[in-house]
């Protein structure tokens, strides 16, 4: 009887040794990755390319506006320019030169003290047709005639800067310097880069 007992009960033992090799033995249930293709790199898109004849692709930034560069020598009028080939000679300043051309935001460059380079470069709308439409425009897409809440929305750091009556001046850090955006009634009117976080109110007196 002891014997019977013993027999059974190493066969039973044997038998599941026997599942525990085979167990050891199969192919894991969890898959290896297979290897795959790995995604492309997708290239970095091109900038959009300036053209000088249409000032409407010129952008705005704290270095300058489209050609004209703070800290440098101001471009030739003509080819260098595009359309702005008219100086208005209405402000007695030999620092300040306001450029006009037709159905285009004024142009207006400022010169540090007697170095003849460029300290602040401005474009506004003020009594010109037309001149929204074909404004240059941030990076984020503020031109003339932007609402106020726009300018907010697209720089959460904006600061207000400066009050002058009605008008209110509003600025962001950007390449070293500052955009400034001046605000009538809720509205952009010009758009100043600047080595300060404001800008004058008269660049002529």
């Amino acid at each position: 009887m002891r014997t019977s007992a013993l027999v059974t009960a190493i066969a039973a033992v044997l038998v599941l040794a026997g599942c525990s090799s085979s167990a050891e033995g199969s192919t894991p249930t969890a898959s290896v990755p297979s290897a795959t293709t790995p995604p492309a790199i997708s290239e970095p898109a091109e900038p959009t390319p300036v053209d000088v004849d249409d000032p409407s692709t010129w952008i705005i930034d704290g270095a300058g506006i489209g050609p004209v560069e703070r800290g440098a020598a101001l471009p030739a009028q003509g080819s260098s320019l595009g359309p702005y080939a008219t100086v208005q000679d209405d402000c007695p300043n030999p620092g300040v030169r306001h450029f006009t051309a037709d159905e285009l935001p004024n142009l207006t460059v400022v010169d540090g003290d007697g170095d003849e380079l460029v300290k602040w470069v401005g474009v506004d709308g003020w009594n010109v047709s037309g001149a929204l439409e074909n404004s240059a425009s941030t990076a984020a897409g503020i031109a003339l005639g932007s609402d106020l809440a726009e300018v907010e929305s697209a720089y959460p750091d904006l600061e207000l800067t400066r009050e002058y009556g009605t008008t209110t001046f509003h600025s962001t850090a950007d390449s070293g310097a500052w955009i400034v955006f001046t605000v009538e009634d809720g509205v952009v009117a010009a758009i100043t880069s600047s080595p300060d976080p404001t800008v004058p109110t008269e660049y002529c007196g």
